[in-house]
């Protein structure tokens, strides 16, 4: 929480456009009937106003007070329907049961150790609806942060002072796409990709995975 109240409160990290395979998904994979949708670790917030856009009833959860305020601002400043934006305590929310069509979780709960990252997913069965919808990333061991990073557990790993914007996160970083298969098996229709891109001498890189939360 400390250091994305820094990273927000520099005015670090703020996208203006929602990501472009974020919008591909989106524009394949979401029908007109998942229509609640929460978004994760919304951060700036650029998914987050992309969803309203489309006339979902989005819902956010964010570890960052600053974010928070940038969300709101970017979400008046643009005339956007009112939406509900709260603080995520302790990897679980309070939203009832089966309340959400969608649960996007894009660059956000992987910043978690690896239990703390199996807790937040259970959570997030927890309030899909059945035979609702997943969109989530996690981080490969291709993205310059790997680098960056200290092994400290289980496929978990912390951020050093050669990263200094991010110093002290806590980071899972699964082994291989199997580890990453294995992690959704409580969900239908599973598809495991990755996108990828290079600026300067950093490489970004991420496993997105969709799914539908079984239905039993």
């Amino acid at each position: 929480k400390k250091v994305w109240d820094q990273v927000y409160s520099r005015k670090q990290a703020i996208l203006q456009y929602p990501n472009e395979n974020f919008v591909r998904i989106c524009h394949s994979f979401l029908e007109e009937k998942d229509h609640k949708v929460l978004d994760w670790g919304f951060g700036s917030g650029n998914n987050l106003l992309h969803l309203l856009k489309l006339g979902k009833q989005v819902y956010g959860l964010e570890i960052s007070n600053e974010a928070v305020k940038i969300a709101e601002d970017r979400i008046k400043s643009e005339n956007l329907p009112e939406t509900e934006l709260s603080i995520i305590s302790e990897n679980q929310t309070s939203f009832p049961n089966d309340f959400f069509d969608v649960v996007v979780a894009w660059q956000s709960i992987y910043y978690n150790t690896y239990e703390e990252f199996i807790t937040t997913l259970t959570d997030i069965i927890r309030i899909l609806k059945p035979g609702g919808k997943l969109i989530v990333t996690v981080v490969r061991k291709e993205d310059s942060i790997y680098n960056y990073s200290d092994k400290i557990g289980d496929q978990t790993y912390k951020i050093s002072s050669r990263f200094p914007s991010q110093e002290g996160s806590v980071i899972f970083i699964p082994d291989n796409k199997e580890k990453v298969i294995s992690l959704f098996e409580r969900f239908n229709q599973i598809q495991v990709g990755y996108f990828e891109q290079k600026l300067t001498d950093f490489r970004g890189s991420h496993w997105v995975i969709t799914g539908r939360k079984n239905d039993c």
